[in-house]
């Protein structure tokens, strides 16, 4: 196969074609047993003709090529050439053994693809679970957010927190954005800075409080302002404790997590995300 990914049964069914796949194994394996029977009383073999294998090869080689199962469409490519080349040499014997090889093939193929059962099927390839509001307001997160979800449908934690923190990291760089901060101070005494997105968490997060007081001082007293007051300053903490719950420790291999683990920390991602996108800040200026 080409790479690995996640089957659901009717994937399997569809990608494999398993109909096709009973009918050309069975017939494998009963060309096999017919020319090992085809012997003379002496116990010579007899020449086969060839031509009755061809249909059989021309099977093999388009299920193989369908299904990704390249051994099997190679040595069905090579028997039919080597029928065509040389068709003398095709005694029962022979093709006996040429069966046997192809049954080997086939069984080769088989075993290398690997089938895994999702035990959550909601999270799988579903690319709305922060919310159609996050999809939108977030596209270059969808890559992320159907990984992380895939990544918790096969009770793979740690690699779901990971993609969790990815995600993160694009809300934290368009809240930045929002609140002017699209170059990161490095060292204060000669003012050198770096692009946002090059800069470490740690720097950005130690920078963003000065501007959040910043923003809320200049607003007058009243509902604005209290709705102003309450985005920024929970929105700050919620990264603040994402970052120190669980980036720092999923990044620097610190800790590992489960299924249900990776399930609570999209709860705690998606809260911060969808706040953002409540707010009117997406990542379209962080892009």
């Amino acid at each position: 196969m080409n790479s690995p990914r996640l089957w659901s049964v009717l994937d399997i069914m569809r990608r494999f074609n398993f109909p096709a796949f009973i009918d050309i194994y069975n017939n494998i394996h009963a060309a096999q047993i017919a020319a090992d029977k085809m012997r003379s009383s002496f116990g010579a073999h007899p020449q086969v003709d060839c031509a009755e294998f061809v249909p059989l090869c021309d099977k093999i080689i388009a299920f193989g090529n369908s299904c990704g199962f390249k051994h099997t469409a190679r040595k069905g490519h090579q028997l039919k050439g080597r029928m065509a080349i040389n068709p003398e040499l095709f005694d029962s014997s022979y093709m006996a053994a040429e069966m046997r090889g192809l049954e080997g093939d086939l069984a080769s193929d088989m075993m290398e693809c690997a089938f895994v059962q999702i035990g959550e099927p909601r999270f799988f390839e579903n690319a709305n679970l922060l919310g159609p509001a996050v999809l939108v307001g977030f596209p270059a997160c969808k890559d992320d957010i159907v990984s992380a979800g895939n990544c918790i449908a096969v009770e793979l934690g740690t690699a779901a927190v990971f993609h969790l923190m990815r995600i993160t990291e694009w809300g934290l760089r368009a809240f930045a954005l929002d609140l002017g901060l699209a170059e990161v101070v490095m060292e204060k005494r000669n003012g050198k800075t770096t692009p946002l997105e090059f800069a470490q968490w740690e720097r950005i997060l130690n920078q963003l409080p000065e501007k959040v007081n910043a923003k809320v001082d200049l607003m007058s007293a009243g509902l604005e302002k209290q709705a102003a007051q309450e985005f920024y300053f929970s929105s700050l903490n919620e990264i603040k404790s994402i970052k120190d719950a669980w980036r720092n420790h999923v990044m620097h291999v610190r800790q590992t997590y489960n299924q249900e683990d990776a399930a609570a920390i999209m709860g705690h991602v998606r809260r911060f995300m969808n706040a953002l996108v409540e707010y009117g800040i997406t990542s379209r200026a962080a892009e």
